[in-house]
């Protein structure tokens, strides 16, 4: 049983903590490690792992989501001590014995050796773009349903609450996966049961904002295509027509020479204009 302490430790306090324990490991899990060092679970979380980068832990996963942590380190000390204490090969020692240290010993060193620098900079350059993926999709998939949401509402305070509630869903469904999974480790299963059950809420709520998304602009698109289409059909019909009318026309003369021959004729026509008054009085 871990006891609580009053002050804070600090890093080295705490990674003096950990290699000091007996056999060089403890079973134990992150909310006991935050109130023995009197730290924050984001902390503790934080400093294990760069521990266990830097090779000086090895943390692997229990029963009951306990951590089982191992300070590589100690066990190196402990090997070095244990092969100093081994009498040389030509005062008993066997080939077989001898060897059988050196792996040992290289097994231990590896586990404390931290990464190349070709291994760390291909996972900082592939962290780096998944997160600027992640990131895309999540604004591109607030905006999404922030413009559904909005356009549900028939006013324009109705609208902007609609996409104010759909842009908090998609936050939450962003944050309970990771408060869902520390509850759990916490072994506080009901806490964690009721996380995830929001969760999948506000993911279905998401989903359908997405799908009405991309069902209404579908819709949009599609009937714009479909006027444009029935324009279209309409305009080859009458152009169809005209050259049908046109056909029809018996006339060969061009238009101006039609245009010549009525202003020939216009002089004779004159009485007959002025009698019926611009051909508005017709007598039969």
């Amino acid at each position: 049983m871990i006891d609580s302490r009053s002050s804070q430790f600090t890093d080295e306090e705490a990674l003096a903590w950990l290699l000091g324990q007996p056999n060089g490991n403890i079973e134990t899990s992150v909310s006991d490690l935050a109130r023995q060092w009197g730290w924050n679970r984001t902390k503790v979380f934080r400093r294990l792992k760069q521990w266990a980068d830097e090779g000086h832990i090895a943390r692997t996963l229990g029963a009951a989501g306990r951590s089982v942590i191992t300070a590589t380190r100690a066990r190196d000390r402990q090997l070095r001590a244990a092969q100093s204490s081994l009498p040389e090969q030509g005062q008993g020692i066997s080939h077989v014995e001898a060897a059988s240290a050196r792996m040992v010993e290289s097994h231990s060193f590896a586990l404390g050796n931290p990464p190349t620098l070709p291994s760390v900079a291909m996972r900082t350059a592939s962290s780096i773009v998944l997160a600027a993926l992640a990131a895309a999709i999540a604004w591109f998939g607030l905006r999404i349903n922030a413009w559904y949401g909005g356009t549900l509402g028939k006013t324009a305070e109705a609208s902007a609450l609609l996409a104010g509630l759909s842009i908090s869903a998609d936050i939450l469904a962003l944050v309970l996966p990771t408060t869902a999974r520390i509850l759990w480790a916490d072994r506080q299963r009901a806490a964690a049961t009721v996380a995830w059950g929001l969760w999948t809420m506000t993911i279905l709520i998401a989903l359908l904002a997405t799908v009405g998304f991309a069902a209404l602009n579908i819709a949009d698109t599609t009937a714009a295509r479909s006027r444009i289409t029935a324009e279209g059909a309409l305009i080859a019909e009458r152009i169809e027509r005209l050259r049908t009318e046109r056909a029809q026309i018996a006339e060969s003369r061009s238009v101006g020479a039609i245009e010549a021959e009525l202003q020939r004729a216009q002089p004779g026509a004159a009485a007959v204009w002025r009698a019926t008054s611009g051909c508005v009085k017709v007598s039969i």
